[in-house]
């Protein structure tokens, strides 16, 4: 799959496209063949990327961890290492659990290589409250240490406000064919823990 740019960011903006063209189908089902830009617009090409259901797989729970809960102002980074297996995901399904919640709050999760655009995952109304959400989130490929296979938490709120977070893999996005073999190879290759980069 390839984008062709005058700005040489190819591969960035092939994902981009691909994650803002819309179309996550319950299922399996293919979410949509990738796109390439030339000069008479977007024309699609023939790889294809599916979407999988993944069983529950607790991949992070702050309250194990020494970073504690997400504060306003906070920012956690989190190394997933999903960039470095084969195939990689474009983008993974989570469900998002705050926990032990303070004032009023919320947490947002976007990819390491992106600046935060003003949108929660979840938002919190009160003191010592269980709440969850699902986040469809890219796992970014740049050949970029410092930002590869990584995800960012920011939290916000009314000062005082914090969360324990708690992640569950649900799902991913990968350029696989649903039903193969190579799904069942990548859901035991993407369960594993991750930790804060």
């Amino acid at each position: 799959m390839s984008v062709n740019s005058e700005n040489g960011d190819d591969a960035r903006l092939e994902r981009r496209a691909f994650l803002t063209r819309g179309g996550l189908v319950a299922g399996g089902a293919a979410l949509g063949a990738a796109l390439t830009m030339g000069p008479a617009g977007a024309q699609v090409t023939g790889v294809q990327f599916t979407y999988f259901p993944i069983p529950p797989t607790r991949v992070y729970d702050s309250r194990n961890d020494v970073f504690g809960p997400l504060q306003v102002g906070d920012e956690l980074t989190l190394s997933t290492n999903l960039h470095t297996v084969d195939p990689a995901p474009i983008a993974i399904t989570v469900n998002l659990t705050v926990t032990l919640t303070r004032q009023k709050g919320w947490i947002a999760c976007f990819p390491a290589n992106a600046t935060f655009g003003g949108t929660s995952s979840i938002n919190w109304f009160g003191d010592f409250q269980d709440l969850a959400n699902n986040a469809f989130v890219e796992i970014p490929n740049d050949a970029a240490p410092a930002t590869d296979g990584k995800v960012k938490f920011v939290g916000g709120g009314l000062p005082g406000a914090e969360a324990h977070i708690i992640i569950d893999l649900i799902g991913a996005s990968a350029p696989i064919d649903y039903g193969s073999a190579a799904v069942a190879d990548a859901v035991a290759t993407y369960r594993t823990p991750w930790a804060a980069a």
